[in-house]
């Protein structure tokens, strides 16, 4: 072989890798999203889904709805089973404090997504009327059942957190069951097996308007406003994992920012994918929270410092105050942090 010869298979051979090596880093990368629940707080994972943004930025996402709630979705996480989590943040912020290394990829919402809903009978017994102060509200309730997803979840720590602060016991004051479907614990509302569903958007709205609950406190309606701008579900990412693939922690995060983008820009085609995967939620429903909610929603897959400070600071004062030695930049990926 002359050296002409040998340079020019050089040539190729060096082509040849270079190009399977470009190859290789273009090949979508295939990871699984835990997902706490079925909730429209979750809205921009499915937009990033069916608009294809996550297979525009190289993204290969198999989506798993977890049986339990959030607890699952840690689990899930820290046995590296799923790369992932679409969960609550505040029992995410507190396994933090427990010692998981977790990063925050991007929000989805700025409200608490929560609306607890009464059965008639209850909500008649209690005296519930729609201008009643919420601490005079859980006062009334003492002694019912309340029916969560997941004791220990998003929900239960939020309905401990807020009746904790009105100077009640949720150990001693209420009887709590665990019932672990949306659609399961409307239903034993109705049926008055529980008094009292906690649930997250938007089946609340569903149980009022479909099987003649009541809304006991509306969270995401606005009924709190000093939680306005709190960051309370988003997207999460183990450490380990993201030092290992920063490159698709970064395309997870741009994908999630094209969804949020694309959500507030196209209203109508969000409802419409919506409504393909939600067929039995009215599209007024649906409409309502994309619509007319759509400021709860984040706009984009940034951590606004203030809505993260809130939401931390309401874990730390009413949960663990642990908590309160989080740092945003050093829980905040880089992109969506910011500036």
């Amino acid at each position: 072989m002359t050296a002409i010869t040998r340079f020019a298979a050089g040539v190729l051979m060096a082509a040849a890798l270079a190009f399977g090596v470009h190859r290789a880093e273009a090949a979508p990368a295939k990871i699984t999203i835990a997902q706490t629940s079925a909730a429209i707080g979750f809205t921009p994972v499915s937009i990033a889904q069916d608009e294809g943004f996550f297979k525009k930025n190289g993204i290969d996402a198999d989506i798993t709805i977890v049986s339990h709630g959030d607890s699952s979705t840690i689990a899930a996480l820290h046995s590296g089973d799923v790369q992932f989590g679409a969960m609550t943040l505040v029992p995410a912020l507190q396994a933090m404090a427990h010692g998981e290394k977790l990063l925050f990829v991007s929000p989805f919402v700025r409200e608490f997504v929560i609306q607890f809903v009464i059965n008639p009978a209850a909500a008649k017994k209690i005296g519930l009327t729609p201008n009643m102060p919420l601490k005079e509200r859980f006062e009334r309730a003492k002694g019912l059942t309340v029916g969560t997803l997941d004791v220990g979840g998003g929900l239960d720590l939020m309905f401990r957190a807020m009746v904790t602060q009105y100077g009640l016991n949720p150990q001693t004051d209420y009887t709590e069951t665990s019932i672990n479907s949306y659609p399961s614990l409307l239903l034993s509302c109705k049926r008055g097996q529980i008094d009292i569903a906690l649930t997250a958007i938007p089946f609340g709205r569903m149980g009022v308007a479909d099987e003649g609950l009541k809304m006991f406190a509306d969270f995401w309606g606005g009924e709190v406003p000093e939680f306005n701008g709190l960051i309370h579900q988003g997207m999460v990412v183990p450490a380990d994992y993201a030092k290992a693939h920063p490159d698709v922690v970064r395309r997870m995060h741009k994908a999630l920012d094209e969804a949020l983008i694309f959500m507030h820009k196209h209203p109508n085609e969000t409802v419409a994918d919506l409504h393909k995967r939600y067929d039995k939620l009215p599209v007024p429903i649906l409409r309502s929270f994309i619509v007319g909610d759509a400021k709860s929603y984040a706009s984009r897959a940034i951590f606004d410092r203030k809505g993260f400070d809130m939401v931390r600071d309401f874990t730390a004062k009413h949960l663990m105050a642990q908590v309160a030695e989080i740092k945003y930049d050093a829980v905040v990926i880089p992109e969506a942090r910011q500036k």
